[in-house]
């Protein structure tokens, strides 16, 4: 279903002949709505609400005595008037029928005259979409839960490993390390690494692919490695110094075309790729910079650090927006795939989602009992996995509000870095003890 473009009705189940009513005659005039035609109360029913409601270009209230003591009612209105939904209402006249939700012939006798109701809203209808039929509410059905089978690979990062990335199509795969060094790995058959040149000369806290086949690694040495794809599969580095302290967060533009670098200076950094030149300006941050991510269109760049705060910052205008809500420092951001919503991890233990679009908080994820180092979205955007020093990975489910927790992988070493493959079929991660973990990816209902 399109959610965007259509006229939402907010009404008690007491009214739904009413709502009904108006609904037929919406549609007969080619406007889409959108109306609860069942009752399907699922886990996840109030996220899906609230969606709809924020989704919608006109709120309609069906206002009545039933509506007034409804608490779904009332926070649908509480949503609509957040987000300044335009609010438009239809009085009912009288108690509804005793009995049942009313019967078309009798309830819709209450409402007033519904073709003149639907006049007073034309102005309303340039922002509405037309549509032949009501927009109903998806059957709102348990997530698929995830079963992981880790591969006996036996591959290891000598020194351990602090960050990893998926290349390509999923079929290698990137670790850095304490070691200062970055190995390239063919993630199908032999367990094999492509030889590096080391470039760094101190650990290496993140690395990072983009889109175009480079990648990018962040060292304790203040130096920005740009890994250029040369022949036989080996990478070319690149020396890029711009910052004066240790680089903790690199963050690739969509497109590839831009590399972001922050660090323990509070300087954020964007350099193009091809000239390795500094190019857009963008304003420091106010304290350590341990985390970026850029938002799906390449507009948005999300920062945060030990300031605990998130920051989101036009590139274009330079205009600025703060998510406060952590206690801890925030050592990863991740952008959901082509969505609105931002996944932190922090040293608070919890895993936060952000409504990037609104501006508010989406949900709080606690399981954890150590510093929650990284994430990572599903690239369908429906799950997040996160690990942490308390030695466990875990995946969440984006849609559910309560026991959002899925799976929990426990490991004998402290998890640094988690990544989904390009597909979402496999998982990897790693950590201190320089192993390279991938798990194969299975859904059960």
């Amino acid at each position: 279903m399109d959610t965007n473009g259509y006229v939402f009705l907010s009404y008690s189940l007491v009214d739904e002949a009413v709502a009904q009513a108006l609904a037929a005659k919406l549609v007969g005039q080619d406007i889409s709505v959108w109306a609860q035609t069942g009752r399907d109360f699922g886990p996840d029913w109030r996220t899906v609400i609230r969606e709809r409601v924020l989704g919608a270009s006109l709120f309609v209230l069906i206002a009545s005595d039933a509506s007034r003591t409804s608490i779904w009612v009332a926070r649908e209105l509480v949503w609509a008037r957040s987000h300044r939904i335009p609010i438009e209402t239809l009085h009912l006249l009288g108690p509804a029928a005793p009995g049942a939700s009313g019967s078309p012939t009798s309830d819709t006798d209450r409402a007033p005259d519904l073709d003149a109701f639907i006049e007073r809203l034309r102005p309303h209808f340039g922002t509405v979409q037309s549509a032949s039929r009501v927009c109903a509410p998806p059957i709102v059905h348990a997530p698929l839960v995830p079963h992981l089978k880790e591969r006996a690979a036996g591959w290891n990062h000598p020194g351990g490993i602090t960050s990893l990335c998926w290349l390509d199509d999923g079929s290698r795969l990137a670790t850095a390390g304490f070691a200062g060094t970055l190995r390239v790995w063919r993630t199908s058959g032999a367990s094999a690494s492509d030889p590096q040149v080391k470039l760094h000369t101190d650990w290496i806290w993140r690395a990072a692919a983009s889109s175009r086949g480079a990648i990018a690694t962040a060292g304790h040495d203040g130096v920005v490695g740009l890994w250029r794809p040369g022949r036989r599969g080996q990478y070319l580095p690149v020396s890029l110094v711009a910052h004066r302290d240790w680089i903790w967060a690199l963050a690739w533009s969509p497109d590839g075309s831009i590399l972001a670098s922050g660090g323990y200076d509070a300087k954020i950094i964007l350099w193009d790729a091809e000239t390795g030149d500094n190019v857009t300006p963008v304003p420091d941050d106010v304290d350590w910079v341990w985390s970026l991510a850029w938002s799906p269109d390449g507009t948005t760049l999300a920062s945060a650090g030990e300031s605990r705060q998130i920051r989101l910052v036009d590139v274009n205008t330079g205009q600025q927006q703060l998510f406060l809500g952590h206690a801890g420092g925030i050592f990863s951001l991740e952008w959901q795939p082509a969505g609105a919503l931002i996944a932190s991890a922090s040293g608070d233990t919890t895993i936060r989602l952000w409504d990037s679009a609104f501006g508010s908080l989406r949900n709080v994820f606690t399981g954890h009992t150590g510093w929650v180092l990284d994430v990572s979205w599903s690239p369908d955007g429906r799950y997040v996995a996160s690990v942490a020093n308390d030695r466990t990975l875990r995946i969440w489910s984006a849609s559910l509000v309560r026991e959002p927790l899925q799976t929990t992988i426990a490991v004998p070493t402290c998890l640094t870095s988690v990544a989904w493959s390009p597909d979402g079929q496999r998982l990897a991660a790693g950590g201190h003890d320089g192993r390279l973990r991938i798990w194969d990816v299975a859904w059960h209902a």
